[in-house]
């Protein structure tokens, strides 16, 4: 048994208060021994009281964050994100029957969603809406714009567009740039869209969800309206269904 210089010295001091007149060398080292054994097992049940305290403060700490999860699910669950007025927490059957109420037409019906035609911020759009694949709850909006035929007219949309936006929500992102080779002013800007060389977007906080507007590679503005809690549902859905065919 090894014991620090500490704990040594605590030995020595307690052997010289004792008198040797009538302790043999045996009788010393006995008292010596049981002596650090003693401080051994102080020091053990002190490390022991340490370790359960922070077990405990380990098992607090996770019951507090089961909690808040729990609270931040249930606030997910009661908070949507929405969409032209239309809070995207219903079969996605019903939110296309709500966007046809506001001059919306349904051009194509497909597995997990509709693609509609419609006029978003007065301009002509495409709306596709996506749909969870077990309970066919509406999670994301797509909105497309019309194709640009000049990187001027591009950029100008983008910027009035997102001018709206930074205006209603909280901007968290955001990029204005174009990837090597290209860069904005060498008059190869469209080109560099196309192959998806232009990082130019806006990522916003939503109540309920996250809203994103980007210029994509096929000279478009999209808007994605995506909602938190039924996004997770997707993912969960999704996963539960490819576990079924594999």
């Amino acid at each position: 048994m090894i014991l620090s210089k500490e704990c040594n010295k605590r030995v020595n001091k307690f052997l010289k208060k004792c008198s040797y007149v009538n302790f043999q060398g045996d009788d010393i080292e006995k008292m010596t021994i049981e002596y650090r054994k003693a401080l051994n097992s102080k020091y053990q049940h002190h490390n022991d009281s340490v370790r359960k305290a922070r077990d405990i403060a380990k098992q607090e700490k996770a019951r507090r964050q089961a909690i808040e999860d729990s609270i931040r699910l249930v606030k997910e669950s009661k908070t949507h994100i929405r969409f032209m007025g239309i809070e995207l927490n219903d079969a996605v059957d019903l939110v296309m029957l709500d966007l046809r109420k506001k001059g919306f037409e349904t051009i194509d019906f497909r597995k997990n969603g509709y693609v509609m035609s419609g006029k978003f911020m007065d301009r002509k759009t495409i709306v596709t809406l996506h749909s969870t694949p077990e309970t066919n709850n509406i999670y994301m909006v797509n909105v497309v714009f019309d194709e640009e035929n000049s990187w001027y007219s591009l950029k100008s949309e983008f910027l009035n567009i997102v001018k709206s936006y930074r205006a209603k929500y909280k901007c968290i992102d955001s990029g204005r740039t174009f990837l090597e080779p290209y860069y904005e002013g060498d008059g190869f800007e469209l080109q560099g869209v196309a192959k998806d060389k232009c990082c130019f977007f806006d990522k916003y906080e939503a109540e309920g969800g996250t809203i994103y507007v980007e210029i994509s590679d096929m000279r478009r503005i999209f808007i994605k309206y995506i909602d938190t809690f039924n996004s997770k549902r997707n993912e969960r859905e999704t996963i539960n269904k490819n576990l079924e065919e594999i």
